[in-house]
Parts: C-alpha cells; sequence; structure tokens
C-alpha cells in the first residue's frame, strides 16, 4: 500500500473517518460491508468533506486503535479480524484499519441480526443488502451458485432423456457451423453428467431433482428467476429517449442467446468489402464479439436479483446489461486479462458441452481484440449499481466507414466478423460433394461422406454452406428425394 494512495478520496474500498465517532456502528457498518465485498481500508484522522490530513493525538492512538480493534472483533459476525497500523503523513498519525474479504459470508453487525444487520459497499457508500443480496452472500459464504439449488418438484427419467435430448441436438447444431467444434467427439449427455452439473440431484430412492439451472435451461418458468429473460431493443440516436422496436425473448436460455443474437444482426448495417476485387459482404460490428457479450451476460449474471438482461443498439454503440455487480474475486482488470469464474457453475457446464462457450476465459480478451481489429474504441466495461454493462462501439456515419480503409484490411475483418466465407479448402470440399451428385444425385449426406471417406458431420457442413449460398436444393425427403444443383457453373454446363 503506498500512502498516496490513501488520499485519493474515498471508493469502493476506502473509507474517512476524522476520529472515533460516539456511535461505533457508524464505522461497523463499514466493516461489515468491506468483509462482504473486496475489502477495504477505513482511515482514522482524514476528513471526508476535503481528504485534509487531520491526524490522531500521540497520546490517544493506541488506545483508540484497541477500541476500535475490539469494537469490530466484538460486534460483527462472523468474527472479523481487522489488520491495523498506524501511517504517518505530513508529520501527522492515522489509523488504518484494513478489512479483509470474507469466506463466511453474509457478515453483519450481531445487534443488528442477520436481516438488518448485513451491510454492503456501493462506490463510496454503505448501504444495508437487499434480501436477494443476502441470499447471493449465502451461497458465497457456502461454496454454492444459484443455478445448482434444488427445487423440490420430483421429475421423471423421461423428462431428463428428453431434455438431454434436446441438448444434445442443439449442440450437433452448432457443431454444423464450426468445424474447429466438429474435431472434438461429441458424447450423449446422460443422467450422470447432469449430476455431476448439480443440474440434478438424486434422493437416496432413486427419485430426480431438477436445480434451478435446469428449469433455466429448459425454459420453465419460476418465481425464483420470473425476469429470467432478454428484452431487446432499438433506439433512436444516442439515449433511451426515442426507441425503434422492441423484443423479449424467454424460453430455454441457449434459445434467448440465439434470438437476442439474430435481433442485433438484423437491424445492424451489413458493409460491402473494403478492399479486394471480389464483393464480399460483412456485419459492421464483429459477429463473435455480439455472440460472447450476450452469452457472457447469461452466464454471468445474478438470477437473483430482480431485472432482466437489457440488449439496447443505439446509434454509436451495442450495450449489454445484466443483473448483478461482479462477484467479489472478479474485478474487470481480471476479466480483460482472460480469468474467469463462472456465477452460476452449472449453466456454464452445460453451454460449454453445446460448443455455445468455447474455452473458459476467452470471451472479454476476443472482444477487445475484435474492436482493434475493426478500428472501434476499446469496448467499456463497466461494473455499475446492481449491473454489469458491456458496450461495444459502432461506426456512426459513412466518413468513418471509409476511413476504415486505413485502419484495417478484409482478411482482419473477416478473422474478427466469422462471417462464412469462400476460402480455398472451401471451395474444394464442395467441389468434391458436387462430383459426387452430378454423378448420382440421390445420394445421401451419409452415402457421401463415406465416398469420400469424411466424417458425417463435416460431410453436413459443407452441405449446408453449398445450400446457403443457393448451389445445393433438396427435393422430395430424406429417404425418397434427391439433390437439385441449381447453378450452371455447380453442374459443369459450359
Amino acid at each position: 500500500m503506498r500512502l498516496d494512495d490513501l488520499l485519493l478520496g474515498e471508493s469502493e474500498s476506502l473509507e474517512y473517518k476524522v476520529t472515533e465517532p460516539e456511535d461505533r456502528e457508524k464505522y461497523l457498518k463499514t466493516a461489515v460491508a468491506f468483509a462482504n465485498g473486496r475489502g477495504g481500508r477505513i482511515v482514522f484522522g482524514i476528513a471526508n468533506d476535503t481528504r485534509a490530513v487531520v491526524g490522531i493525538p500521540q497520546d490517544e492512538i493506541f488506545s483508540m486503535m484497541d477500541t476500535i480493534t475490539n469494537a469490530i472483533q466484538d460486534s460483527c459476525e462472523p468474527k472479523i479480524i481487522p489488520r491495523n497500523s498506524i501511517e504517518t503523513i505530513d508529520g501527522k498519525s492515522i489509523i488504518v484499519v484494513e478489512i479483509l474479504p470474507g469466506m463466511q459470508t453474509p457478515y453483519y453487525i450481531s445487534r443488528l441480526g442477520t436481516v438488518k444487520g448485513v451491510f454492503i459497499r456501493v462506490g463510496g457508500t454503505t448501504r444495508p443488502a437487499e434480501s436477494y443480496q443476502i441470499q447471493e452472500l449465502l451461497l458465497r459464504g457456502s461454496n454454492r451458485s444459484f443455478d445448482q439449488q434444488p427445487i423440490s418438484i420430483p421429475i421423471d427419467a423421461n423428462d431428463v432423456e428428453s431434455f438431454c435430448g434436446r441438448l444434445y441436438a442443439y449442440a450437433e447444431k452448432i457443431r454444423e457451423s464450426n468445424t474447429q467444434l466438429q474435431l472434438i467427439p461429441l458424447k450423449k449427455l446422460t443422467k450422470s453428467q447432469l449430476i455431476a452439473w448439480k443440474l440434478l440431484t438424486e434422493r437416496k430412492d432413486g427419485q430426480l431433482y431438477p436445480t434451478n439451472g435446469y428449469l433455466l435451461l429448459n425454459g420453465m418458468r419460476s418465481d425464483a428467476f420470473d425476469e429470467a429473460y432478454i428484452r431487446c431493443a432499438v433506439f433512436k440516436g444516442k439515449t433511451r429517449s426515442v426507441f425503434i422496436t422492441h423484443r423479449d425473448f424467454y424460453g430455454p436460455l441457449y434459445e434467448q442467446i440465439e434470438n437476442a443474437y439474430n435481433f442485433v444482426l438484423q437491424y445492424i448495417r451489413i458493409l460491402p468489402e473494403i478492399k479486394g476485387i471480389v464483393r464480399q459482404d460483412f456485419y459492421e460490428l464483429p459477429t463473435r464479439s455480439i455472440r460472447e457479450i450476450i452469452v457472457n451476460a447469461v452466464c454471468h449474471r445474478s438470477y437473483l436479483n430482480p431485472g432482466q438482461i437489457q440488449v439496447a443498439l443505439y446509434d454509436d454503440r451495442l450495450e449489454v446489461t445484466s443483473p448483478g455487480t461482479l462477484t467479489s474475486d472478479m474485478t474487470i482488470e481480471k476479466m480483460k486479462s482472460g480469468i474467469s469464474i463462472p456465477r452460476n457453475k452449472a449453466i456454464a457446464e452445460a453451454l460449454k458441452y453445446m460448443g455455445i462457450i468455447e474455452q473458459w476465459g476467452t470471451g472479454i480478451p476476443r472482444i477487445l481484440e475484435d474492436a482493434e481489429t475493426y478500428g472501434f474504441r476499446p469496448p467499456k466495461l463497466e461494473d455499475i449499481d446492481g449491473f454489469f454493462r458491456i458496450e461495444m462501439y459502432r461506426w456512426e456515419n459513412e466518413d468513418e466507414i471509409k476511413n476504415t480503409d486505413n485502419k484495417t484490411d478484409q482478411k482482419t475483418i473477416q478473422k474478427a466478423d466469422q462471417k462464412p466465407k469462400t476460402d480455398q479448402k472451401t471451395i474444394q470440399k464442395t467441389d468434391q460433394i458436387l462430383r459426387v451428385l452430378r454423378e448420382k444425385p440421390k445420394t445421401t449426406q451419409r452415402e457421401c461422406a463415406e465416398r469420400l471417406k469424411w466424417s458425417l458431420s463435416i460431410t453436413k457442413y459443407y452441405f449446408n454452406i453449398l445450400q446457403k449460398k443457393g448451389i445445393l436444393h433438396r427435393i422430395g425427403t430424406n429417404r425418397s428425394g434427391h439433390w437439385e444443383i441449381l447453378t450452371k457453373e455447380a453442374k459443369g454446363d459450359a
């Protein structure tokens, strides 16, 4: 700790007292708030309004320090052990009382009890904790997450099997357009895996019970999280004064993510290639980052905090706000460096299984990288009163778009955008499929995979590209139908 840091003004981790007040609860509340949060220091001998170093008289300093220590230890539960020191600034002595982050939350003032005696720190102020915040502290103190808490509603094996099938089917859908995921074998999801993730609990008699995470992933409503949905809106200008349109998305969390993502794509511009001979369109915002920001909100939001995830598109930015501040062991700097500690551990495991989350901790660094690639200002990450927000900036006018020629090139834009593009490998693969279909239009995807000696998932991926490009169309059913090649070039016609 540098002495200069003690003079920066009151903050989330620093509070001033001119001297020990007669009402000791004034600093006991702050001690409890620091223990419930990221820790902090109470400095005695500095004036709050002016930051002037008043100092503590030498003949009082040791007795005052003992009094403060005893008051904190005797009046707070669980017991808080402060670390005290005497520092000298401009020839004047001050007392610095350091409170470390607690492991046994919630901490509270004994006299006030476990409801009225719990306090938290918000910016430079100490506030009574709301009921949902106390629940969050209880879960944190027992190393549990909300999504892993069981619900007293029994479910049968058929429900679980159907749930596993839906998650597996969605995982396969994601893999169709992600060649990297296709290289990793996808295992069928089982009851045992759900129990390991704590999406399910099993009693000794074999009866299964879902957890909050199971209900959320299944799209089931509950009074415990009645605002677990995503609200999307497009605004005119840079404020919320005038909105153009909005949609609310409910249902399973993975479907909410997909719907919110597609909503944003619908209302941002598609721009032409910046350099090169062949025209290549791309979205004005990196699609990978759009998805990452929404996924981050769903995975890390507090489902105890009243409020929904808000996805707001303005003329100058995309803004995603999620309920719940960062947990006490997470900071914005840690997020930027790639450290990830999911608030909702079970949901995070399921999203990773489905391929929605690829690797822990890569989301925020990717968002920062994509912004630099596009020539945007760095995204803004903000931990505000009860909410966490990420803002990614847009190009506001045509001049900015044209000026990107000086900032980046089409190759790097495509890397960040992740929009399907026709590279040499794709051309070779799709040509091989077309040669097979010219010879035998009734060839199934499985038969084509066997003939080309590819995996079925890889084969489906390139069939999908041909269909999206309007080159290939399926006529009839999967069993008795055939493939029709739609373009002369693909048919091999002169």
